[in-house]
């Protein structure tokens, strides 16, 4: 079940950046903290340019304020904000994206045209590089096995060539993303996920795969979005270890940008203490 609301930990200059742009920023899998995103093995070795194809906004549904999740992402300083879910359908229409074992909806989004490069560009390169819903929110299933990230995300099966056999690839760019190593588990998480190229597959052989990352340069974050409406009512809790000078500037923020929300501290007690 989606819940209503979701929470992201992130620093007071980050909230002035989402006000300002009336945006939020899904920055691409290779570019997180976690090194295996997006882990994928193709003839035992890991390819990394599959991974640069997708985007992520990473947020929690944890009500209570979280130790790690602080520490991580706002360093015990910064702010958490709760927005409710439905923080991307500006339009109000819902699609249905199929995975290999089930379904997740998307919003539809007004077009994007993504900043996206390649060497040898065609007629059908500016379909594909149009980023145009937003899937989720997801919650993000955690594996044991390296292997499983990518599980239903990449088939391989030997092909008959003139001489020789090859290996022909699929991969299903809806399915990346989704899992994560269970050393994350901890952090209970919920994404958003766009499509850095607008393909449901990839298919070919290893070397033709492995020209992609050769041709093909997408950027390190799409900024997308949100409905102004859902700003409105933002809860914001600001860290354990703030300054009071923290949640001054959050209020001015809110009057300068007219958007109404609450302002509070957060009830955990911390001592960083000196080694």
């Amino acid at each position: 079940m989606i819940p209503k609301y979701l929470y992201h930990y992130t620093s007071c200059e980050t909230l002035e950046a989402i006000f300002k742009s009336r945006k939020i920023r899904f920055n691409r899998l290779d570019r997180l903290n976690d090194k295996y995103e997006g882990f994928n093995v193709i003839e035992d070795e890991d390819h990394q340019y599959l991974r640069k194809c997708i985007y992520v906004s990473c947020w929690n549904a944890e009500e209570k304020d979280m130790i790690p999740l602080w520490n991580l992402y706002a360093e015990f300083r910064g702010l958490r904000i709760k927005l409710p879910t439905n923080l991307f359908n500006i339009k109000n229409q819902w699609e249905q994206v199929e995975l290999s074992d089930s379904f997740v909806l998307a919003s539809v989004i007004d077009p994007i045209l993504v900043d996206a490069k390649i060497s040898v560009p065609n007629d059908e390169w500016d379909k594909c590089r149009i980023v145009d819903k937003v899937i989720g929110p997801v919650r993000v299933e955690y594996v044991t096995n390296l292997e499983d990230i990518c599980r239903n995300a990449i088939s391989q099966k030997k092909e008959k060539g003139s001489k020789d056999s090859f290996l022909m690839i699929e991969t299903r760019l809806s399915e990346l993303g989704l899992k994560k190593i269970e050393d994350w588990a901890f952090e209970k998480e919920w994404r958003y996920v766009i499509q850095g190229l607008k393909a449901v597959k990839i298919c070919g052989s290893k070397q033709i795969i492995e020209q992609f990352d050769r041709m093909v340069i997408l950027p390190d974050y799409i900024d997308i979005p949100y409905r102004p409406e859902a700003m409105q009512g933002i809860e914001i809790l600001i860290g354990p270890l703030a300054n009071d000078g923290v949640q001054k500037e959050v209020e001015n923020l809110l009057k300068r940008y007219e958007i109404k929300g609450s302002v509070k501290r957060s009830p955990l007690k911390i001592a960083l203490k000196n080694k």
